[in-house]
């Protein structure tokens, strides 16, 4: 039981919410069942996990970790919550893999990505990306400038989909490489757009676009993409990025799936591809 706050692993795990750190240890910090398990089910086996009195075990989570090798540390719950982020831990806390990036080769056969140009806010983004995975697009391209899609507001927004949807990092140019390349129609979404989505034939290959919460999309992006606006008859300026975006995927959800069926339950999964 580490009762410490100055132990050697409890200041190695807290260190772990550093970018630079994550990048070089190739280890996120994971807090909380939920999310351990998210990343268990996509694959990230944790390397090591802290566990307080307060967690119950009740999926016994704790001998399955060390039955595949995972060292599981007891700490007190004073260290549970000097060494985690949240304002009230709950009582787990584990360190997993980075997942692997979205590979060039997948991205020339995708038919839906999603793209995150620019987005500074981790509640946004998060959001973002758990959209897109329940959309079925093959990965999240992100532009230098986006938050850390790795950060731990992130992950928590998310939902655990940030273990299970393929992300990398991508310059705009890149990706406009991308859809010339493959035939991909890139719509992003403005407010000084002069189409709406609705008019738009979104069957094909197809990448979905939302830019920086002040300032849109790039300008590489505005010259190459289609610009769309959402109607807005109530009035208001704008609408949030993430709900913006999700209102975007999932046009192009309705149209390849037809009218959505009202058994929602049976729909069949759109990854890996697209019929």
């Amino acid at each position: 039981m580490i009762s410490s706050t100055r132990n050697d692993q409890v200041k190695w795990f807290s260190s772990l919410y550093a970018r630079k750190r994550r990048r070089e240890e190739r280890l996120l910090p994971v807090e909380g069942p939920h999310l351990l398990a998210e990343a268990w089910r996509a694959g990230l086996v944790p390397k090591v996990v802290f566990w307080s009195e307060e967690y119950q075990d009740q999926h016994g989570f704790l001998p399955l970790c060390r039955q595949s090798g995972t060292r599981v540390v007891a700490v007190t719950a004073a260290v549970m919550k000097a060494m985690t982020q949240t304002v009230t831990p709950q009582g787990i806390a584990g360190a997993v893999p980075l997942p692997s990036p979205l590979a060039a080769e997948a991205l020339n056969g995708a038919s839906l990505v999603a793209v995150a140009d620019g987005i500074s806010d981790p509640g946004n983004l998060g959001t973002l990306i758990r959209t897109a995975h329940a959309a079925g697009a093959y990965g999240l391209v992100y532009t230098p400038g986006t938050v850390d899609p790795f950060n731990d507001k992130v992950i928590r927004s998310s939902m655990g989909s940030v273990f299970h949807l393929p992300l990398d990092e991508r310059t705009a140019h890149e990706v406009i490489d991308w859809a010339r390349e493959t035939g991909a129609l890139l719509i992003a979404g403005d407010v000084g757009g002069n189409e709406s989505p609705y008019g738009l034939d979104l069957v094909g290959n197809c990448g979905v676009v939302v830019g920086n919460e002040a300032r849109g999309p790039g300008d590489a992006f505005r010259r190459e993409c289609r610009l769309v606006r959402l109607p807005m008859p109530g009035g208001t300026e704008s609408l949030n990025v993430a709900v913006a975006g999700a209102i975007l995927l999932y046009e192009v959800v309705r149209q390849r799936l037809g009218s959505l069926s009202t058994d929602c339950e049976n729909v069949t999964p759109l990854v890996p591809k697209w019929d």
